[in-house]
């Protein structure tokens, strides 16, 4: 059921919030898609912003807090407990 390298706990999470309480094998494939990492979303909006507005990035002005909110209202991301996925 599970590959080798699936954070076992960052899977339970994923069920959890998503009410998964069956067919475990979909549930692994769309999970191994939408997992992102042990990353806060401040974290991964930084890391975000510097790959895709490298100017604004530069310039000195960039607000990560405010770009991470927007990942996280808009739906592109959520986070629990420390792992953070991408929206479903």
């Amino acid at each position: 059921m599970c590959s080798s390298d699936l954070d076992e706990q960052a899977f339970a999470i994923y069920c959890y919030n998503l009410h998964i309480t069956s067919d475990y094998e979909d549930a692994v494939r769309d999970y191994e898609d939408v997992f992102i990492g042990d990353i806060s979303v401040h974290d991964y909006a930084v890391d975000l912003a510097d790959d895709i507005y490298p100017e604004a990035v530069k310039s000195g002005y960039f607000d990560y807090d405010s770009f991470a909110r927007d990942l996280e209202l808009g739906g592109d991301v959520w986070e629990m407990d420390g792992y953070l996925f991408r929206g479903c």
